[in-house]
């Protein structure tokens, strides 16, 4: 029997429930009770003086060493193991990282913008009790996360004219506060024995684990409590520092801020009582603000005009955000949060590198993204010879290859699994014009309140991909070279790329070893590009759409053999007759892409459908062809779901007695959670196991 790894490609739908931050926020508790969140809007100045210079939700790198959590007894420290915990340390950033000319370009993004609100409850009343949200509190976020390092910058004019500079900050565990490189504040952490950054901060009192019935509760992966009183203690976790920023640590131009949080024992005698007690991270940042007057710039907002900057593949940049309750494991709620990530910011200066790593017979790739408050236009991109260092060889323009990523104005409306993005595709065509996305504000999140929300910050953002085609034949060593960005209005940006190519060769997609099951979808193509189904221009779209899969490594190919098998107006591949001309050409095309292990004849549901007599000659139609293609030993019925196990009306069952008798030799296929857990169904074995979430079938 062969498994597949199975990769959906799905168009994500979201359920758009942002409203005006400035409101009160009526949400159903899970006790039944009404609680309203009053929030209100963080605006540049305030009561407490001064301009926001930098806060939570100014753009921060951020690096991350991952440790053991360990638990206080009151007279010890000691580390204890999770389950499904990281079984190793990862090294703390090197000693220089608060330095401003420490170069933070391979770090990742940072950013978290959350209403300020109180607690409301029952007739409206304002209990005045601060009322954070689910991540400021640490909820369903890693007890591993050891030492958080957390680097912002901003930039002065004149520094004589800087006055009042003050840092005030809300957080889990302990913080070290440096301004270029100067230590200027330090709040719940004790000075480092040795070289040990990453110590544990003070611990927390004992009353912070149970409620104000003296009971130990919360296992800190639940509902906020929604009691003002509970409230209170339930903010205990949450620690604050202000301080002064002396003027001698300010500098003229981009000056950085450096914020180490470190993490906090558990509760050994809280963990005693309940082991779940260290299901929430101790070592986390809520709020920051650092305030100041004078010849400062704002790093609080994305600044004006256009912005090129370049983080690394793997983050996220979109002008949505979005927070879900979703299930996770099979069944278990978790939260998925993706939040927007518009600017870079980079104070002054050039853009980092795009930083690429590969080997030789390989497509890597990196981004540069182009954000600007106002509509961008004339967007261009070229990429340049890529030279190796000291000689020996270059890559020709010919290698790389330019995308365009752009977003959708707004999220769909029905947007509701987590478990799929935001339609984030890439095109060749360069975009006409990338329009401001229109700003919608967002609601509180408290968990067990708000099920799902998105909103939209207003930036006008397009990401440029840069593909690069390593030769087979590439000398090994490093390359640089240029990404020139040009749009109206503004100067050429030169991105530098840096490009390492290691001595190892990859085969051939189709010779990998892994086996890739990516369904490709006509019908979708069709919809999509407004052609004919089965079209000279579908069946070239076809052949693109292969090619790609092919990149991947695809093994597989799905034949649909019954009309509406996927849903409604799906298109069969065999026409009236018993013609398989279609389904002919479609396995060609398939074949010049692919290394085929697997071919499944979608069948679909029987009720109501033809019996075994009319299946029998499209299933020897259909065997016969693939027998022409050496593929007679590689092919299976599809698809059962769940193994059959949720089989209401029958159909599931009626269709496998039909398929016993039109085609006695064929074995099914299982897309399921658990797949192909038992050896067959209803007598018939699986043939091919597609399993979905995971799970640890051998």
């Amino acid at each position: 029997m062969k498994f597949g790894s199975f990769v959906f490609l799905c168009c994500a739908l979201r359920l758009a429930l942002g409203t005006d931050e400035a409101r009160g926020v009526e949400e159903q508790t899970r006790s039944g009770k009404k609680v309203a969140i009053a929030a209100s809007v963080v605006g540049e100045t305030s009561p407490g003086g001064g301009t926001v210079i930098l806060n939570e939700g100014s753009v921060w790198r951020t690096h991350v060493t991952w440790k053991k959590p360990c638990e206080w007894d009151g007279t010890s420290l000691k580390d204890f193991d999770i389950w499904g915990g990281i079984p190793v340390d990862s090294p703390p950033p090197p000693e220089s990282w608060m330095k401003p000319e420490f170069d933070d370009s391979s770090w990742g993004y940072w950013r978290e913008t959350c209403p300020v609100q109180t607690l409301k409850v029952k007739d409206g009343k304002d209990t005045g009790v601060r009322l954070y949200e689910f991540r400021q509190y640490g909820i369903q976020m890693s007890s591993q996360m050891g030492l958080r390092c957390l680097r912002g910058r901003f930039v002065v004019e004149d520094p004589a004219a800087v006055r009042n500079l003050s840092l005030s900050l809300a957080y889990r565990g302990g913080v070290v506060v440096y301004l270029n490189g100067q230590e200027v504040g330090r709040g719940h952490v004790p000075k480092a024995a040795g070289a040990d950054r990453a110590c544990p901060a003070e611990p927390y009192p004992e009353e912070i684990h149970y409620g104000p019935d003296g009971k130990h509760c919360w296992s800190m992966d639940g509902s906020v409590p929604a009691e003002a009183e509970a409230l209170k203690k339930f903010n205990l976790r949450i620690r604050e520092s202000k301080f002064s920023i002396p003027a001698g640590a300010i500098r003229k131009g981009v000056n950085v801020l450096a914020v180490e949080v470190h993490r906090a024992p558990y509760s050994a005698q809280a963990r005693k009582a309940d082991r779940n007690g260290g299901n929430w991270s101790a070592c986390g940042l809520a709020t920051l603000e650092l305030r100041g007057d004078g010849a400062v710039s704002s790093a609080a907002v994305q600044p004006k005009g256009i912005q090129v900057w370049s983080p690394n593949m793997l983050v996220r940049t979109s002008p949505h955000g979005t927070i879900n309750v979703g299930r996770i494991y099979q069944g278990g709620n978790a939260i998925f949060c993706n939040l927007p990530l518009t600017w870079g910011g980079e104070s002054g200066g050039s853009p980092g590198p795009i930083r690429i790593c590969g080997t030789r017979n390989g497509v890597f790739c990196g981004q540069a993204v182009v954000s600007s408050t106002s509509p961008i236009r004339g967007l261009r991109a070229a990429m340049g010879e890529l030279l190796r260092k000291g000689g020996g060889g270059k890559l020709p323009i010919s290698a790389c290859r330019v995308w365009f990523q752009v977003h959708p104005a707004e999220l769909p409306a029905a947007w509701s699994d987590p478990g799929v993005s935001a339609a984030d595709l890439l095109s060749d065509a360069v975009p006409v014009e990338v329009p401001v996305t229109p700003a919608r504000a967002r609601s509180p999140f408290v968990y067990g309140r708000v099920a799902t929300m998105s909103w939209s910050e207003g930036s006008a953002m397009a990401s440029v991909w840069l593909w690069v085609r390593i030769p087979a034949d590439a000398a090994p060593g490093e390359y640089e070279g240029k990404l020139t960005v040009t749009a109206d209005g503004t100067k050429a940006t030169e991105v530098p790329v840096r490009l390492s190519v290691q001595d190892f060769a990859l085969p051939e997609p189709r010779d990998w070893l892994a086996h890739v099951c990516m369904p490709q979808s006509p019908d979708t193509l069709a919809l999509k590009y407004k052609v004919p189904m089965w079209s000279e221009p579908h069946f070239k779209l076809i052949d693109k759409s292969f090619a790609l899969v092919g990149e991947l490594g695809g093994k597989a190919v799905f034949i649909r053999l019954a009309k509406g098998d996927v849903w409604p107006g799906g298109r069969e591949m065999v026409g009236p007759g018993n013609d398989f001309g279609v389904m002919e050409r479609y396995l060609d095309v398939a074949l010049k892409h692919l290394k085929i292990e697997a071919v499944i004849l979608n069948v679909g549901p029987v009720t109501g459908g033809p019996d075994a007599a009319a299946w029998k000659p499209v299933m020897d139609g259909a065997i016969e062809r693939l027998k022409k293609r050496g593929l007679g030993e590689k092919w299976y019925l599809g698809t059962i779901q769940e193994g059959g196990r949720y089989d209401g009306d029958g159909s599931c069952k009626q269709c496998v007695e039909t398929f016993k008798q039109a085609c006695p030799e064929g074995k099914w296929t299982d897309l399921a959670h658990y797949a192909a857990n038992k050896a067959n169904i209803q007598g018939v074995p699986w043939g091919y196991a597609m399993s979905v979430w995971g799970n640890a079938t051998p």
